[in-house]
């Protein structure tokens, strides 16, 4: 576990290092595994600390700053309806009745907000680390990088998984995620995909051009079935 934690900071703290050193191990096991048994047990070619992190626990590990986030919002939304309350009647009510009918209605809704994100972190992460294997792998394809892209693709996603550490950064922590996973994501595409910077940014950008592609052909559906109906 120590090791595994260790591993999960130097993404978020080297990301650069992080993946040129996963690199360097996987091209050492394919190296290690074109010689011959006689041969097999050489020394090392270099002396790796790092190892890729993996889905189950770097989400496990993810889970718990998730939950901090969660006590953050819950804090606030507790603490600024506490003093709602307590200008609107004079101070007289200290501790509102938060579930009591008909009060505090965006309160209760962002609670159970919350609450829900929580729950079904795994989920979300499951499918987070799915659409960015598929557009590593797809950009990967397109701009012709070498190796294994379904497990290069699979490493880069794992790592930006640790990119949740930066939650526990109070009000600014969404933010610090959010940066801290493309750095990681781009770390990735420059040092495991050898991809340029230029198509490490175009990758960056999948999710957001991917949107924009799918707005259009919604727009323009929309557009010719309203002239098929002569409106």
């Amino acid at each position: 576990m120590k090791e595994m934690l260790k591993n999960y900071l130097m993404a978020v703290s080297h990301p650069f290092l992080f993946e040129e050193k996963i690199t360097q191990e996987r091209e050492q096991k394919i190296v290690l595994r074109s010689l011959p048994d006689s041969l097999y047990e050489v020394p090392k070619l270099n002396d790796l600390q790092v190892k890729e992190l993996e889905f189950a626990p770097t989400m496990a590990i993810s889970w718990v700053f998730v939950c901090v986030r969660a006590f953050y919002s819950l804090l606030s939304i507790v603490l600024s309806v506490q003093v709602f309350d307590f200008y609107q009647d004079g101070g007289r009510k200290l501790f509102p009745m938060l579930f009591s009918t008909g009060n505090h209605v965006e309160g209760k809704m962002m609670i159970l907000l919350t609450l829900a994100e929580i729950i079904f972190f795994p989920l979300t992460a499951y499918v987070y680390v799915g659409l960015w294997k598929f557009i590593i792998k797809l950009c990967g394809r397109l701009f012709g990088a070498e190796g294994d892209l379904d497990e290069k693709a699979e490493q880069v996603a794992h790592h930006s998984l640790a990119s949740h550490c930066m939650l526990i950064v109070p009000v600014f922590g969404n933010l610090a995620h959010y940066v801290t996973s493309s750095i990681i994501i781009y770390a990735g595409m420059r040092c495991n995909l050898k991809l340029s910077r230029l198509q490490s940014l175009f990758v960056l950008l999948g999710p957001f051009i991917a949107v924009f592609l799918l707005s259009m052909l919604l727009f323009f559906s929309a557009m010719i079935l309203l002239g098929s109906i002569g409106l």
